[in-house]
């Protein structure tokens, strides 16, 4: 989903844009600002993780290879505000801290951290394992995606952990974690 990043200038009174393609968004491990992280992370991977839980292995889809761009939380912020402060109107901008990270990577991650066997799912099985068919389809989409002209445009460095640390690092195991996810309606 895109998001915009706005300015208005008071003197001129006249707005600019910037289109912000943000991908997975993580940041379990280190939020700076702790009464946000109280929040359950409704994404994806708290999804994959409560499915695991419920089917007793990590699954991902036929060989895994599609590929998940990721952002932490922060440098996404960062990014916003660079593209308030730096981008020119209309500017078109990807936020991805790491382009590709493979869904049978993070499905064996998770598997390790829940002691629970790594499958391969069928295609036409998806639907069933994940029960919902929006999910099931994003689970198959390849997308990897370069920030390089987002970072040469705006002199933006992610700086902060990547998916894989903050799943390793995180509480997105952990028991309060997974009740507040399954509270929120998943």
């Amino acid at each position: 989903m895109t998001r915009f990043a706005t300015a208005w200038n008071a003197e001129s009174r006249e707005s600019r844009y910037a289109s912000v393609l943000p991908p997975k968004v993580s940041a379990r491990s280190s939020c700076a600002w702790p009464q946000r992280c109280m929040e359950p992370d409704r994404g994806f991977i708290p999804f994959l993780i409560s499915t695991a839980r419920r089917t007793g292995f990590s699954g991902y889809v036929a060989e895994g290879a599609n590929r998940w761009p990721a952002v932490h939380r922060q440098d996404a912020a960062t990014l916003y505000r660079l593209a308030v402060e730096k981008a020119s109107a209309g500017s078109r901008l990807h936020g991805t801290g790491e382009s590709a990270v493979t869904f049978e990577t993070i499905a064996h991650l998770i598997g390790r951290m829940l002691k629970v066997p790594v499958v391969s799912v069928a295609s036409d099985k998806a639907v069933e394992h994940f029960q919902n068919p929006f999910v099931a389809k994003a689970f198959v989409i390849d997308s990897p995606v370069s920030s390089a002209y987002t970072r040469k445009l705006l002199g933006w460095k992610p700086i902060h952990s990547t998916l894989l640390q903050d799943l390793e690092e995180g509480d997105y195991f952990s028991a309060g974690a997974a009740s507040a996810f399954d509270k929120a309606g998943h």
